[in-house]
């Protein structure tokens, strides 16, 4: 118990320090770690530290049921660490927008691929989040958007049959 302790102090200054090297560890030692060891981590958002902090939390299973490391995750993650995210947890119904608009950000080549395995994540996106990927210096994200963008705009009205000349009001005969 006393070198479980002692470890997990080690990582709680690494996570406030340097917390960089928290991406190091090895999975059996991220199941050891609470949310309080990794927590102070979270503050790293400087572009050149936080990715390794968001793969460092998507390996460690105290991280994952924690939903501030998941929107740390979805904000900063990769695309690997994103998919590796998806393959081990259900995104809950609350954040499976940012976790969509964190598919378009880092995984624009394959996103409707990523998507027709995640529909959830498909059916929590606007049409405004697709700006980063309208935006793309690359043709084909743009066409993969477009048609997006399409499925989006029709969507909830697939539901609504267009009338038929039966359910119109009929109008008036003049008599003449």
């Amino acid at each position: 118990m006393f070198q479980r302790d002692r470890f997990r102090a080690a990582i709680r200054a690494f996570a406030k320090l340097q917390p960089r090297m928290l991406e190091t560890l090895k999975p059996y030692q991220t199941r050891e770690l609470e949310a309080e060891d990794w927590l102070p981590a979270l503050q790293a958002t400087e572009e050149s530290v936080a990715g390794f902090v968001a793969n460092f939390l998507a390996d460690t299973p105290s991280a994952l049921e924690h939903p501030a490391a998941r929107a740390f995750i979805y904000q900063y993650g990769w695309g690997p660490t994103l998919l590796e995210m998806f393959r081990k947890i259900t995104i809950p119904p609350e954040e499976r927008r940012a976790a969509a608009r964190a598919i378009l950000r880092e995984r624009p080549r394959d996103f409707l691929e990523i998507f027709q395995r995640h529909p959830e994540l498909k059916d929590a996106l606007e049409i405004a989040d697709l700006d980063i990927v309208l935006q793309s210096k690359r043709q084909e994200v743009r066409e993969d958007a477009i048609c997006l963008l399409g499925e989006l705009n029709t969507r909830g009205t697939e539901a609504t049959p267009e009338p038929t000349t039966t359910d119109l009001p009929r109008r008036p005969t003049r008599r003449r």
